[in-house]
């Protein structure tokens, strides 16, 4: 059994606790970290490219817009918290969880 993804539901949305390691060769969701999310992308960290990366790889796999996720908290860490707004909390949980197997 997969260990549970670490996520909130808010007034704004569903927080979802993510450990980003940005300069990868890949972007993917790697598994879990600490029950955060851990996700690869290939931007640097510089004038906020990796945190856009994060955005849009997150978009393209929870199948949303961009402009429903944002970084929360943490715009300067590897541990972020990531707005999703528009959407429920079991299906940000049921999405992610086909990519942890």
């Amino acid at each position: 059994m997969t260990p549970p993804i670490g996520c909130r539901t808010t007034q704004e949305g569903v927080i979802l606790q993510v450990h980003a390691i940005p300069g990868a060769s890949t972007q993917r969701i790697v598994g879990l970290h600490g029950g955060r999310l851990k996700i690869t992308v290939n931007a640097q960290p510089e004038r906020g490219r990796a945190n856009k990366a994060l955005v849009e790889f997150l978009a393209d796999a929870l199948n949303l817009r961009k402009s429903q996720i944002s970084v929360y908290r943490g715009e300067n860490r590897q541990q972020k918290e990531i707005l999703i707004v528009g959407v429920p909390q079991l299906t940000v949980i049921q999405r992610l969880e086909k990519y942890l197997g």
